[in-house]
């Protein structure tokens, strides 16, 4: 509006602006607003189509995780059962070796033969708890659970406090040190 007065209000350059249309849009550029819709719109589009592949990807995550721990899980409970079986044979071979049937070298045989066997157990183990890290982590983390009572450890004894006795996994632990440790003591007599 030019009239900057009162008495200029009604003069004819007030009224053409008065009445006149007001073009509040940019004309020239038409053009880049269409190009910046589109580009915006394509950013979206990449946006959208990155989460889907996330997705995806955090999918075949878990997927492989669980497969994983599906296997080691079966792996597991043959080495257990395997583990189990191997246990009676040292005993076996002694007696054998006590009547004289067999040398002394059986014996040792056959706790070389358990010791490896419990190694394999407790590496299967450690591969079992991987796959529980690796699916903790296709999961997210960020929780707690008891692996107890999900089938991840083994059941720890009735009578269990936290104070008394020492967990579940450092008994494995433990056990696979002293299975270690009577292989290399095994070996350092067969070189003797």
């Amino acid at each position: 509006m030019q009239s900057t007065a009162l008495s200029d209000l009604f003069t004819r350059p007030s009224r053409i602006w008065t009445f006149g249309p007001v073009v509040t849009l940019p004309i020239f550029n038409s053009g880049r607003n269409r190009a910046n819709i589109a580009l915006a719109e394509a950013r979206q589009q990449e946006l959208l189509i990155r989460y889907e592949q996330t997705i995806l990807h955090a999918f075949r995550g878990l997927e492989d995780a669980l497969t994983a721990h599906h296997k080691t899980r079966e792996a597991l409970t043959a080495h257990r059962k395997t583990v189990q079986a191997s246990r009676e044979e040292p005993g076996i071979a002694e007696y054998r070796h006590k009547s004289g049937l067999t040398s002394y070298l059986n014996v040792l045989d056959a706790q070389r033969t358990l010791i490896t066997q419990e190694i394999a157990e407790s590496r299967t183990l450690l591969a079992q708890l991987v796959t529980v890290v690796r699916i903790y982590r296709a999961l997210g983390g960020g929780w707690d659970t008891d692996l107890h009572q999900g089938g991840w450890l083994p059941p720890q004894p009735a009578n269990h406090t936290h104070g008394q006795a020492m967990t579940s996994a450092s008994r494995w632990v433990n056990r696979a040190r002293n299975s270690a440790s009577r292989a290399r003591i095994l070996r350092h007599t067969r070189n003797l």
